[in-house]
């Protein structure tokens, strides 16, 4: 049986003092590791808050769909990092297995367009269920 689960992420986050920081392989590749992995509990706080299931996926897609706030956004660096974050915690939350190539099977990334406001990354995560 195929089931989905859509989670909506933000794709600035207040890192130092406040000042939001869009989160992508810029920041990623300057970062200090004790940093990069609050955030990654950050996200995975996120994620667990948002889904309200115990689906189990044998096999899962993940569709991203980025909400830039300008159009000097790039959608490869926004989606990476993000993507890394929620895979990983697809996996602790025990939701997949594991994200290798034998459960997670297919990614396709899209522009879903400018959003001042409410610049975001929403993941649709569809599968086969146990």
């Amino acid at each position: 049986m195929s089931k989905s689960i859509l989670i909506s992420l933000p794709i600035y986050l207040p890192i130092k003092k406040n000042k939001m920081t869009l989160i992508g392989m810029n920041w990623y590749r300057n970062e200090h590791f004790s940093t990069l992995n609050k955030v990654k509990k950050i996200y995975k706080q996120l994620i667990q808050n948002q889904i309200v299931t115990n689906l189990k996926f044998t096999t899962y897609n993940v569709e991203a769909i980025l909400y830039y706030k300008n159009a000097r956004s790039d959608l490869d660096n926004s989606i990476s990092v993000i993507l890394k974050f929620v895979n990983d915690a697809l996996q602790e939350l025990d939701i997949v297995t594991n994200d290798n190539v034998n459960n997670f099977i297919e990614f396709n990334g899209k522009v879903g367009g400018l959003d001042k406001t409410n610049p975001r990354l929403e993941i649709i995560v569809s599968g086969e269920i146990k």
